[in-house]
């Protein structure tokens, strides 16, 4: 992007390209996709996160969607600005890294056959 000087310069927070550097849109499915940059940039040169939607059955618009993903980047409370990814899709990432982490070992097979307990077994599992 130009600044004000004819300088190039990121994008600002916020800046969503859904338009001519992106598919069309499929008015069958709703899928469409664009790019945000949900951070400000303050070295270097900002990468857009490219985001695809290929079923909307929601009431959402386009632009609804397009405000809430940015808007969801901001929720990610390990970090205190706003992320790349939006939140829940940062959370998702690491609570599979973990189970990732912790499959294995005896113990985490266990913890996985809770599901399938009683609030009493479950709570002689965790005196024992």
């Amino acid at each position: 992007m130009l600044d004000n000087n004819n300088r190039l310069s990121n994008p600002p927070s916020g800046c969503i390209i859904d338009r001519h550097l992106v598919e069309k849109s499929t008015s069958t499915t709703g899928a469409f996709d664009f790019f945000l940059v949900p951070v400000r940039g303050t070295q270097g040169c900002m990468r857009p996160t490219h985001f695809y939607v290929p079923l909307n059955q929601s009431t959402l618009t386009k632009l609804e969607l397009e405000r809430l993903t940015f808007d969801l980047c901001h929720y990610y409370f390990n970090w205190a600005g706003p992320i790349k990814v939006p939140a829940p899709c940062m959370y998702a990432h690491k609570i599979a890294d973990l189970f990732t982490r912790i499959g294995s070992s005896k113990k985490s097979r266990a913890l996985a056959n809770l599901c399938e307990k009683t609030p009493e077994e479950i709570g002689d599992y965790i005196r024992n």
